[in-house]
Parts: C-alpha cells; structure tokens; sequence
C-alpha cells in the first residue's frame, strides 16, 4: 500500500510543471516628455498643450526593472529612435517586446535610455507602452518541496535537479517491485536509533 502510494506522489508531483505568463510591473502613462527645441530639453506632456506634435518620448533606466521587456501595443504606425538612433518601424495592430536587459547592453555607457515614437497619431500612444514580467506562476513540482530555485540557462542546477528526479524514480521502483531486498539495505529502524553501542 505504502509503495503505491509513493509512487503516485511521485509521479503526481512531477505532473505539475510551471506556467508563465506576462506581468505588466510599470506603466508609463504620466511619465511622456516632449522635446521642446527652444529650451533644448525635454519637458513634460501636457495633452491639451502638445496635441500637435509628431513625437514622444521616454527615459528608461533598464538596471530599474532588471529582466523587464517593454511592451508595444501598437494602435498606430510608429518609428521608434532609441537615443536618437533608429530602432525599428512598427506597425499598426503589432505587439512588441524588448528586453530592457539587452538594450542596456547595447548602450553600455548610457545610464539611461531615450526612446521616442514618432507618428502622425500619438494621442492614445500613453496607454499602449508598459514594462513587463515573465513570471512564473504555480508550482515547481517536486523542486519547490526541497526549496530548490533553478536560475534560467543554469545547466548545473537543472542537471542535479534532474538527477535527483532520477534517484527517487530509481527508489520508488525498488520498494515496489523489490520490497525485501530494499527493507535490508534502508533499515529505517537504524536510522532513528538513538542508542549508543559499546564498541568493546
């Protein structure tokens, strides 16, 4: 009874897998800038104010949302500059990330980003840009009973991790098919003992 029940444990843990899905962590809705030439900078986008300009712009710090991606819902046709260097085009009804990781790469020597949108329609553009989060969600199955975390692109932990699966696998197999031969070499009784014997 005691062996099927270990093995239905087993295998029902290793049933459950991980499911990720997208976070939204930061919205950029009251962070636009516009660059206004006569002052030479960039100042905050007041929508009655700026209706008529042709760009927008924001300042990222990627070491700010470490393994973030910035999502792009594109309503409209836009061009995108990232430090005043042109990125891509993007266009209507596209759905867009970027790792804020490999950007910050890219610009080593930036301690922020400056991306602007150009577009002939930026009115809803405020709504449409945000930072996300690849996050895991349920279990690790028979990791997380070991409080186990396995970093991504980790070949070492997955192969202990994977190992270890193997070796219960292994012992679930041979109390159940081979009860005595595993009773004589995992006595439990030896493990709890507490008594001392005189080795004299």
């Amino acid at each position: 009874m005691f062996s099927r029940f270990f093995l239905f444990f087993l295998f029902a843990t290793l049933a459950f897998s991980s499911k990720a899905e997208w976070q939204t962590i930061h919205s950029f809705e009251k962070e636009w800038l516009v660059f206004q030439p006569s002052w030479k900078a960039f100042l905050p986008y007041i929508s009655s104010k700026h209706f008529n300009y042709k760009s927008k712009s924001l300042l990222i710090k990627p070491t700010d949302f470490p393994k973030g991606h910035l999502k792009i819902d594109a309503l409209e046709n836009y061009t995108l500059f990232i430090n005043g260097v042109f990125s891509r085009k993007i266009s209507q009804g596209a759905l867009v990330r970027m790792n804020l990781d490999s950007l910050g790469l890219k610009q080593p020597l930036a301690d922020r980003m400056v991306l602007t949108f150009y577009g002939d329609k930026l009115n809803g553009l405020s709504q449409q840009v945000f930072i996300e989060q690849n996050v895991e969600n349920g279990k690790m199955s028979l990791l997380n009973t070991f409080e186990m975390k396995i970093r991504e692109g980790s070949g070492i932990n997955n192969f202990f991790a994977l190992a270890m699966l193997s070796l219960l696998s292994l012992l679930g197999f041979l109390y159940s098919f081979f009860p005595k031969y595993f009773q004589s070499y995992f006595r439990y009784s030896d493990w709890l003992s507490w008594e001392i014997k005189d080795v004299n």
